[in-house]
């Protein structure tokens, strides 16, 4: 009895409180959790040829009558570099240092336990960080700063650039909405915080822009000279949809590389971006493996969208290649029992296949992945896994290991559907796939994208793919994959000096291609050395995941974090200000961000909840019933 009590109370709070991961709490003297929502949130991104800074500023207030301790989580883009942290409390300004993690967290809780005011900033996850401040007095405003760097994405002839404002995953949603343990009770517990952000663009292109939009969001684009001020047409909005920003140079200026480099603490970085051709191979025998998730969240246009865009990827198969497809839910099915012959009647048995999935359960990905690596491609096929979901991505480092196991010959295409894709997850899972990535948020144009996509996987346009520095230099991604129309190569690396020429080369239609680009006059402090370091620690945490020495790698990571000013899983950003504020006898209201009871609901389907409530309210009134039937 008491586990179902306990179910239906986690998903009713569930239902009526998903809210925002930047949503702070604090827990008083009596018991009662209270939402504390940023008065404001402002997000300013500056784009600099390929390079982004981005600034997260959030402002709150100690609405209490105690000093608390304010704790929430925030999400930065995938492959955000996080390097500077400033709070503001009152008349107080407290810069940040980075330190190894455990030191950090000693002198946290030392400045905590001291009554000084005291940050902490920590990573949780790939894309996730937590920020901690203590000690702010009762009716205090407290305002805070996380600086970052990223590097500007280009796909499809498009410059991409994207803000997670949603929360990324269902679990990290759910933890988030879930602000109360079965015991407690108040009014005020489960307020909706109804956060409003506020987001700008400050677009300094180093090519002439034929077009700008966003597919997320009203925009308003203002021009000043070469430079461009984008801002949110509504003025702030709910954080309920990721941002995304995209924009087209002029065809006579479509890029076909970039080199920056910067030099720092006596060493070189590079960061170059490589645009293939656009003439392709000529056409390869495809092993085309469609994987669609058939979740409940999948329900409506999602699906449907995904569905007309397998079936016209079925459509251009050859006779001489071969396919699968494979769904996934709770459990996994295939249609055959391994690819075969693209004939007419396998492709029309396969399109009607499609068009009778429906959606509903929960979102299970190990097995259906699993099925899509499974032996090995006939030589003188290329294998091509298109891998299609919306839903929460569990278990990464077991899926990301899975790929590195079993990938063989085999290239890997990961798609996120829906408002807040796990894009971290996404750009790793095709980094160790060899293959290449995409987000859909907007709904409407699944198919469209889907649709390019397929069109990408018909023209391949370098193979055996080769790239020298001069001298030595340690470059990631370190595993470099073949090139597909429209989609760019970019590579950090770290130089032994600045002085020679890059050169790349690779298989072409019809012969051998070959590109060089001569090493650019450095730039001081133009980030590029932390992201070469960003990229780094991917690597390294890919090799922890692998089996890798701990403490070597440990280490490393560390020094990283500490030379480059990062952020990781074992440094943080800590900030003490040294005058006390908080006498030994005044008590500390601690933040209270409740996880019990979040594991129930992980993985429940997302189809519409209402019908869950509704069948674990049917589910309690049976055991009550059943209760008293056992005691009569």
């Amino acid at each position: 009895m008491r586990w179902l009590l306990l179910l239906a109370l986690t998903l009713a709070t569930a239902l009526r409180a998903q809210e925002p991961a930047a949503q702070m709490r604090f827990s008083g003297a009596d018991g009662l959790v209270r939402s504390a929502a940023p008065a404001a949130t402002q997000i300013d991104l500056t784009v600099t040829a390929m390079l982004v800074e981005g600034v997260v500023r959030q402002r709150f207030r100690n609405d209490t009558d105690q000093f608390v301790e304010a704790v929430w989580l925030q999400a930065l883009p995938d492959d955000a570099a996080v390097h500077a942290f400033l709070v503001r409390i009152g008349e107080r300004r407290i810069h940040s240092v980075v330190q190894p993690r455990v030191q950090a967290q000693q002198i946290y809780r030392n400045a905590v336990q001291a009554g000084q005011r005291a940050a902490i900033v920590e990573q949780t996850h790939a894309n996730g960080f937590s920020t901690r401040v203590a000690n702010v007095a009762p009716g205090e405003w407290v305002d805070v700063e996380l600086k970052y760097s990223q590097v500007l994405r280009y796909q499809d002839g498009l410059f991409k650039l994207s803000f997670p404002l949603a929360v990324h995953s269902k679990t990290a949603q759910i933890r988030a909405g879930v602000c109360q343990s079965v015991a407690e009770t108040g009014p005020d517990a489960c307020s909706a915080s109804n956060r409003a952000v506020d987001l700008s663009v400050h677009l300094m292109p180093s090519l002439p822009i034929k077009r700008i939009d966003s597919n997320t969001h009203d925009i308003t684009v203002a021009y000043a000279g070469a430079s461009m001020e984008v801002a949110l047409k509504a003025g702030p909005v709910a954080d309920d949809r990721d941002f995304e920003l995209n924009w087209e140079p002029e065809p006579q200026s479509e890029p076909t590389a970039a080199l920056m480099t910067e030099h720092k603490d006596g060493a070189y970085y590079a960061l170059l971006m490589l645009v293939p051709p656009k003439q392709a191979l000529e056409s390869l025998n495809r092993e085309l493996i469609l994987v669609i998730d058939t979740s409940g969240s999948m329900y409506g246009d999602a699906l449907s969208q995904a569905k007309a865009a397998a079936q016209d990827a079925l459509t251009r198969l050859k006779p001489s290649d071969r396919f699968n497809v494979i769904r996934f839910s709770d459990a996994s099915a295939r249609l055959f029992e391994s690819p075969l012959e693209a004939s007419r009647e396998r492709v029309d048995q396969a399109l009607r296949y499609v068009d009778a999935l429906d959606a509903d359960g929960g979102t299970n990905m190990t097995d259906a992945l699993g099925l899509s690596l499974r032996g090995e491609a006939p030589p003188g096929w290329l294998r091509q896994v298109v891998f299609a979901t919306d839903g929460e991505v569990e278990q990464e480092s077991v899926l990301l290991e899975m790929i590195e196991r079993d990938l063989g010959a085999a290239r890997l295409f990961p798609i996120g559907i829906g408002q807040a894709p796990n894009a971290a997850f996404l750009r790793r899972a095709s980094e160790r796939g060899r293959g290449a990535y995409l987000t859909v948020r907007n709904l409407d144009e699944v198919a469209a994208q889907l649709q390019t996509l397929f069109n990408k996987l018909d023209r391949p346009v370098l193979k055996d793919f080769t790239l020298k520095f001069p001298n030595s230099a340690e470059i990631y991604p370190s595993r470099l994959p073949d090139l597909y129309h429209g989609e760019p190569l970019l590579i950090s690396a770290k130089l032994a000096d600045n002085q020679g020429i890059v050169s790349a080369a690779g298989l072409l239609a019809g012969g051998r291609w070959e590109r060089s680009l001569k090493l650019a006059t450095p730039v001081h402090d133009a980030g590029i050395a932390r992201l070469w370091a960003r990229r780094k620690v991917t690597d390294l945490e890919d090799g922890l995941r692998q089996g890798g020495p701990v403490e070597a790698m440990q280490a490393e990571i560390t020094a990283l974090g500490l030379a480059h000013n990062l952020v990781t899983r074992y440094t943080s950003l800590v900030a003490v200000d040294e005058a006390p504020t908080r006498r030994a006898d005044q008590s500390l209201a601690l933040a209270a961000l409740n996880t019990d009871a979040i594991a129930l609901m992980a993985t429940a389907s997302a189809k519409p909840l209402w019908l869950c409530a509704a069948i674990l309210l049917g589910l309690l009134a049976l055991g009550v019933h059943w209760s008293g039937r056992t005691r009569a």
